[in-house]
């Protein structure tokens, strides 16, 4: 089998190497304190939205966040949510009042 004009991607290595390379597509070196929202609305729509935390995320926040976003949508408040600028830069006014359901999770 012959190869000719074989171009290699930054991607993907050429082959067995030393030293430290970049992560893998889906790894990350550090620790993100963004959470990924997914609010289904009364009409039958879903809105993604993204919002970016000063303190790290674990389990106990987590619930924290899910618990006081859900005492938000009983009370019908409209709120904005604002992720970070590195990020998506996405920034979300949304009626509470007309969310159904939620889930949230740590975004990758």
């Amino acid at each position: 089998m012959r190869i000719l004009n074989q171009q290699l991607s930054d991607d993907v290595p050429a082959g067995p190497g030393f030293g430290l390379k970049r992560p893998t597509f889906g790894l990350a070196r550090e620790h993100v304190n963004r959470l990924e929202l997914v609010l289904a609305m009364r009409g039958g729509g879903v809105i993604n939205v993204f919002e970016e935390l000063a303190d790290g995320i674990n389990a106990d926040r987590l619930e924290q966040y899910a618990a006081e976003l859900a005492t938000q949508i009983a009370n019908g408040e409209t709120r904005s949510f604002t992720d970070a600028w590195t990020a998506t830069g996405q920034r979300s006014w949304v009626n509470l009042g007309e969310v159904t359901a939620f889930t949230v999770r740590q975004a990758k």
